[in-house]
């Protein structure tokens, strides 16, 4: 166990993300302590929402980057980690620290894990330097920001500036300390420090990460003031093609770096941490920011007395009487600032103890996802499950039973945090034509159900009522396996569920159960790792739909059509694979065949104004607890595959066990991929604040006038008016 364990971007190639995640390391360890990186990988998106900016550098950068230069600095990165980093999958350490760099970015990559709300509450939560993008606090993001400060222990970032902005939102004081690049001196660096061949012995450096107006301008001068030869440092190639140089460095890891600015004359940087190892090893140096914008570098470069240049800037003047002794000092009090703040952390730490939730599970039911789990462990039968005034499931206490015990509460799987990372990843399709077809997707459930099915065991899963009103959870022992196929899109009833499991696995059957993350989260907060014989598999979940507005919906198109309905279903093949309609038949042999954009029901669902309010940051999003997850393989575009027009299936393995069960399938084509091409489907999932919005507005006027009215009051729900607004959008009128 770790006394500290940082959580921070050391996976980024980025030579301040490296360079400060080995810091900060080093730092807490020349205090006397243990310390370590927990390797966390944060998903990106690869391929989904390009920006115009984003595909114009992807050209750019095609033609100009040197692919073995690009594969040479991937490798000198991955030394340096492995030679420099302690790094684990520990979350029983005593102390989580996040930071430095900006991990608190409050955008559209808002990472929870950054804010360590994947811990339970017996780690005392710190944040070391924590940093933003900008110091604006959105408006949709304050109460979730206020919601995860208050879980941490102590708080210290990295600029005045967002001390200011975060203080409104937390009841702690908050610590300004500096990055942990300048924890250390120059002598720190020089030791991991790596030559770089076929530089000049005296040179201009210059790091550029955005073209500044007068960049060129200020290199040309300096150049000629000085006679030195210019060396850019440039992996891109692009900046290149811009920056006046006379050699270009692409192949730079982190040790390089430092010998880089170690070893240069001059720099000229836009970069904070340039403008950081210029500072550490005391250069004559010219770090360039716009005005008009809040700088990180003029932050720094204010705290120890140097002004920057400004992008307006025409004339220059050489830098070489800097006042070092200032900054060395100014330096020092900042790292014995930061040596308190570690050390104060520590002494606190030590005597925090774990407490235990107590009371009843009634106190969580504005966060409750109807898994049952609660009931099923409830000493004395006081918890059973109802359907709340909104229609969803949610426990109701029997007081004249309760007796206080708190195993309600403690069961929840969401006091019970458990952090699940992937092991590997597939897509593919079932070898049948006939089951693919009968299949939402790709037929992955059906595979895996079938490797249980052969072996004697048996399979539960959710399946209509006879009536087609309720979602209920039935094995293969009393309906077929096809019952349990498809997606069914409103909640399911958990109640009794436990027992009947409990029933098979106590009499040595295997049993695979596949449900929403949360439904899976229930199951192994009570079962855990007791049966060997449990199988779990969720799956990629876009919220639960009130079970009211589903029976609403059915009982509506009954009355329309005159007629009971006989089949029904959400993810039809009879168009191909994604072309989502709702196809009901009815007794009378009529039929309704909607686009999911011209059903109520299936438009108020695709817009989450029908779901679960938790549902909108599903705590399960991004640590599915099962043994498999499964979806459909929307991100076969990124990754660059040909679609299979009859279903794809992404199969992730969560762990050893699910990898040793798929592996031995025989009738699914599956090919392994990157765990990257499933980031589009398991990244962290924050909450918006116009879906939250939405979801309460709809369910007042739901409450008000009906479901039926309420849809149409929110949405223009009418096939022609969506395809000529598609249309004027295509010919840009």
């Amino acid at each position: 166990m770790f006394d500290f364990n940082i959580i921070t971007f050391q996976r980024a190639i980025n030579f301040g993300a490296a360079l400060q995640s080995y810091a900060l390391q080093e730092f807490i360890k020349k205090q006397n302590y243990n310390a370590g990186i927990y390797d966390y990988i944060k998903p990106v998106t690869i391929g989904i929402n390009a920006t115009l900016k984003g595909k114009v550098k992807k050209i750019l950068t095609k033609f100009t980057r040197d692919k073995k230069a690009k594969s040479r600095e991937v490798q000198k990165y991955a030394e340096f980690r492995e030679k420099y980093f302690n790094l684990n999958l520990d979350t029983k350490s005593r102390i989580f620290v996040t930071g430095s760099d900006q991990v608190w970015n409050l955008n559209s990559s808002m990472d929870s894990m950054f804010f360590l709300q994947f811990l339970d509450d017996s780690v005392y939560k710190i944040s070391y330097a924590a940093s933003m993008v900008t110091t604006d606090v959105p408006n949709d993001r304050k109460d979730l920001v206020k919601k995860y400060l208050k879980t941490f222990d102590a708080i210290s970032v990295r600029e005045e500036g967002i001390k200011e902005s975060l203080s409104p939102f937390c009841d702690k004081d908050i610590s300004v300390n500096v990055d942990p690049t300048l924890l250390h001196d120059k002598a720190f660096y020089r030791n991991i420090a790596n030559p770089v061949k076929g530089i000049p012995e005296k040179y201009i450096l210059a790091y550029i990460l955005h073209i500044p107006k007068n960049g060129n301008k200020l290199i040309k001068w300096l150049r000629k003031e000085t006679g030195l030869p210019v060396v850019l440092l440039d992996s891109s190639g692009a900046v290149g093609m811009v920056v006046k140089n006379d050699m270009i460095v692409r192949d730079a890891g982190p040790q390089e770096f430092v010998y880089l600015f170690d070893n240069a004359e001059c720099v000229v940087t836009t970069s904070f941490h340039g403008t950081c190892f210029s500072l550490i090893f005391e250069k004559e140096f010219y770090s360039i920011v716009n005005p008009d914008s809040p700088s990180r570098i003029s932050n720094i470069l204010k705290k120890v007395g140097v002004q920057p240049i400004s992008e307006t800037d025409t004339q220059f003047t050489r830098r070489n009487s800097i006042d070092w002794d200032h900054v060395r000092d100014v330096l020092a009090l900042e790292r014995e600032r930061s040596r308190q703040y570690i050390q104060n952390a520590f002494e606190i730490a030590k005597n925090k103890k774990a407490v235990k939730p107590s009371g009843t599970v009634a106190l969580m039911n504005d966060t409750c996802t109807g898994c049952a789990a609660c009931e099923d462990v409830c000493p004395t039968n006081a918890i059973s499950m109802v359907l709340n005034s909104k229609g969803f499931y949610e426990p109701s206490i029997d007081e004249t039973k309760c007796v206080n015990c708190s195993r309600c509460i403690q069961s929840c799987p969401l006091n019970t945090k458990q952090v699940v990372w992937p092991k590997k990843a597939y897509y593919g399709w079932n070898s049948s034509s006939e089951v693919l077809f009968k299949s939402s997707s790709g037929g992955a459930f059906y595979s895996i159900a079938q490797t249980v099915l052969q072996k004697g065991g048996v399979v539960f899963g959710a399946t209509y009522s006879e009536d087609w009103k309720d979602i209920v959870f039935e094995c293969t022992d009393d309906v077929a396996l096809e019952k349990l196929q498809k997606s069914k899109y409103t909640v399911s009833a958990a109640s009794g569920l436990y027992k009947r499991i409990r029933k098979y696995l106590n009499d040595g059957r295997q049993v695979l159960f596949t449900g929403t993350p949360c439904q899976c989260a229930g199951i192994k907060s009570v079962f855990g790792d007791e049966y060997g014989n449990l199988i779990t598999c969720d799956f990629i979940c876009g919220g639960m739909p009130s079970l009211s507005f589903y029976r609403e919906h059915i009982e509506a198109l009954q009355k329309k059509y005159g007629s009971p309905i006989t089949s029904l279903d959400f993810r039809s093949k009879e168009w191909g694979w994604g072309r989502m309609r709702l196809f009901a038949r009815f007794e009378n042999g009529k039929k309704y065949i909607k686009r999911d954009f011209a059903d109520v029901y299936f438009k108020c669902f695709n817009a989450k104004v029908s779901v679960r309010k938790v549902c909108a940051g599903c705590p399960y999003y991004h640590f599915h607890r099962s043994d498999f997850t499964i979806a459909d393989y929307w991100g076969y575009r990124a990754a660059g595959i040909k679609k299979h027009k009859s279903g794809m299936s992404l199969v992730v393995c969560n762990n050893e066990k699910a990898e040793k069960i798929f592996g031995g399938i025989k009738d699914f084509e599956k090919f392994e991929i990157p765990i990257e091409y499933t980031h589009y489907a398991v990244r962290d999932k924050i909450p918006r604040a116009d879906i939250l919005k939405g979801n309460d507005r709809f369910f007042k006027l739901a409450a008000e006038k009906g479901f039926e009215a309420a849809a149409l009051k929110m949405y223009d729900i009418n096939e022609l008016h969506y395809y000529i607004k598609k249309l004027r959008k295509m010919l840009h009128l």
